[in-house]
């Protein structure tokens, strides 16, 4: 999958452009998205990661002739990119473009995935909540640097890390995980969309979550402070002082407890961040029906079930209120009744006759 979007304004990169034509077209992409009118994150980790992986960047003109030595981190220095917002105006070195680089491939993995869910996930809105996940982001498997015009800047490109993957499935249920785990009254905003988890929350989670997997593994102890002593006096106080015992191992039974209640818990915070969104959900959708009806009127609502607006049509919102409601009275009996398993469906399998 290739990372780089297309976005209006932006040139076109084909592989029969030549290298020179291709670099140049490149930096004013990523010029472009440094802008602040049409500033994106994700456009520009992606010009910027397909910039570094291609290796377009050792075939600049902006390099000196006798410069051999071109790497990644040389190149942003020469070209001096700038990230410009309406308060502040931020350098991209090498740090940052890395940094941008993962918010891209992050914010697609999240994007993507909300296509497919009722609730969605928030993106990052800056690349620090992303630092306690970046041990997470899987990276491509099958990279290999290629050969560029003079092979100036290959021994840079063969010591480089390979790009960062287009999906990042285990990055993306960590992220769920800590959103769903952060109070109610912390996972909106003021206009009631999701927040992003802060870094805080995520570095606790990722924390305990090694800590579950690793349960034996004791943490370091360093003793701060002591001065230079004897060998005689250390020998004499090792003798004096007992040894500590060993804290008992944890039986597999107790691991296996400790995250069934870890299960249970991010279960409970899910299910609340659902009937939450699912209350302002339908208390808003109550609102708007209301003011429509109180300035308009109930024609109102025949005039615009009249509109054809393709994906915002709603000839059908009465059918769709219908299914909601169907779909409510059954969560109200999956979560009051007491569940039965339906039987299991037999499958009669007819006997093979060799004919």
């Amino acid at each position: 999958m290739s990372m780089t979007p297309i976005t209006a304004g932006l040139a076109v990169i084909n592989e029969g452009m030549t290298w020179e034509d291709r670099i140049e077209a490149r930096v004013e992409n990523i010029n472009i998205c440094c802008d602040s009118v049409q500033q994106s994150i994700l456009f520009l980790g992606a010009q910027l990661a397909a910039c570094k992986w291609s290796g377009e960047y050792i075939i600049d003109n902006i390099w000196p002739e006798d410069e051999d030595s071109r790497s990644w981190e040389n190149w942003l220095k020469l070209r001096n990119f700038k990230v410009v917002s309406a308060n502040s105006e931020a350098k991209v070195d090498d740090i940052n473009a890395a940094a941008i680089m993962a918010w891209a491939s992050c914010t697609a993995t999240i994007s993507e995935a909300n296509a497919g869910r009722e609730i969605p996930l928030p993106l990052p809105s800056n690349p620090s909540q992303l630092t306690p996940y970046l041990g997470a982001l899987e990276r491509v498997d099958d990279w290999q640097p290629e050969n560029w015009p003079e092979q100036k800047g290959s021994s840079a490109l063969s010591h480089t890390e390979p790009p960062y993957a287009a999906q990042q499935p285990s990055f993306l249920q960590k992220w769920e995980a800590v959103f769903n785990q952060l109070p109610p009254e912390k996972r909106l905003d003021k206009k009631g969309q999701p927040k992003p988890p802060a870094q805080k929350a995520s570095r606790e989670y990722i924390q305990k979550e090694r800590q579950m997997l690793t349960p034996d593994v004791e943490e370091p102890t360093y003793n701060v402070g002591q001065t230079a002593t004897t060998a005689e006096r250390m020998a004499a106080a090792a003798a004096e002082r007992p040894k500590p015992k060993a804290p008992p191992k944890k039986t597999q039974r107790e691991i296996d407890e400790e995250r069934r209640q870890y299960e249970l818990e991010a279960n409970a915070r899910k299910y609340r961040m659902q009937l939450l969104s699912l209350q302002q959900q339908s208390e808003a959708l109550e609102g708007l029906l209301k003011t429509l009806l109180v300035n308009h009127g109930s024609d109102y609502l025949e005039a615009m079930r009249d509109l054809d607006l393709g994906a915002y049509s709603v000839t059908e919102d009465v059918d769709l209120l219908r299914k909601s409601v169907t779909v409510l009275q059954s969560c109200f009996r999956l979560a009051t009744e007491v569940y039965i398993a339906p039987e299991p469906i037999e499958v009669q399998v007819p006997d093979v006759i060799d004919v």
